[in-house]
């Protein structure tokens, strides 16, 4: 071999060496599910000094909490980052202690949370959007027309509410369902037509 090529060649096997090290680190240090993960060192000083909140308002709270971290020398600031290493590594410890059971449990429910959260930002966005909502149906038309006349003839729970509306709709003859099925119809053209300009 070359003796230009053997650095390289070494280079090379030492990079896989450090890939192979990092991959095993990733893996160590999977991200753990919520409770489980590490609290920062900024949390803990802002925990330990929260009852020291005397103007009551969270945001100058957390401005003079700011400025007094900033403030720290770093010895003091490493005071916190080794009880933040120490915390974790007793959580990560406990979830490792859990059964593989426990453990797939607590994953999916943070998957679950995960995706919740997911839908809810999404949910938001649209509304700032000003994205239309579907149009309701033909029996949904029908029973935002009635519920109001049900309520007031009965005071009774919402549950015989409904059931005397479904009961009503479906006494209707077509002809009179015809004018409710005509309505949702126009609203779902206006609906078509707005979402495709």
């Amino acid at each position: 071999m070359s003796s230009k090529l053997w650095p390289l060649v070494r280079d090379v096997g030492l990079f896989k060496a450090f890939k192979r090290l990092a991959v095993s680190e990733v893996s160590k240090n999977q991200k753990l599910p919520r409770g489980f993960c590490r609290t920062p060192p900024f949390g803990i000083f802002v925990k330990e000094n929260f009852k020291t909140n005397e103007s009551g308002d969270p945001q100058k709270f957390m401005i003079e909490m700011k400025n007094r971290w900033n403030s720290l020398d770093d010895s003091t600031k490493k005071i916190y980052f080794d009880r933040s290493l120490a915390d974790f590594e007793s959580k990560k410890a406990k979830f490792e202690s859990l059964s593989d059971e426990e453990k797939e449990k607590i994953m999916k429910e943070g998957l679950r949370r995960k995706e919740r959260k997911q839908k809810m930002k999404e949910k938001k966005a649209s509304k700032r959007i000003g994205q239309m909502h579907k149009p309701p149906s033909a029996y949904n038309l029908f029973v935002k027309e009635n519920s109001s006349m049900f309520r007031k003839a009965q005071t009774v729970e919402p549950k015989m509410v409904m059931k005397n509306i479904a009961s009503s709709w479906n006494s209707l003859s077509e002809q009179e369902k015809k004018k409710y099925v005509d309505r949702a119809k126009n609203l779902a053209e206006e609906y078509k037509s707005a979402v495709k300009s």
